[in-house]
């Protein structure tokens, strides 16, 4: 499974890679939209996104909706400390994607990742 991981903030970044480690997952890594789209040179080889919402430049639902227009299949994990201003930004989430509200648990990371990724809550 190939998974990118998308936040402005470095202690979230390392906090997401450090819940993912246990997975057997290839796991790409950016600061911004920006470097996320620079760095998925194949947006066909992703598997998952897992992005902040707000982030400077490209926010996290924009980025989602760049990749997906080459990958109609990725699936979205938005983690938002502020899940009103994604409901501003997108009307509804659509399907293969969902969305957790910061802060959260490693285990409940866990959990959205694998309903997202097989629909049950173990991997």
């Amino acid at each position: 499974m190939n998974v990118m991981v998308v936040d402005d903030e470095v202690g979230m970044r390392e906090l997401v890679k450090r819940c993912l480690a246990d997975l057997s997952c290839n796991l790409t890594v950016a600061a911004s939209g920006e470097e996320a789209l620079a760095l998925a040179s194949d947006p066909l080889a992703l598997d998952l996104l897992i992005t902040d919402e707000m982030m400077t430049g490209i926010e996290g639902h924009e980025l989602a909706r760049r990749l997906r227009s080459a990958n109609p299949s990725l699936k979205v994990l938005y983690l938002t400390g502020f899940s009103d201003h994604l409901f501003d930004a997108k009307n509804q989430l659509w399907d293969l994607e969902a969305f957790l509200d910061k802060p959260f648990s490693p285990e409940g990371l866990r959990q959205a990742v694998a309903l997202l990724v097989v629909g049950r809550l173990t991997l």
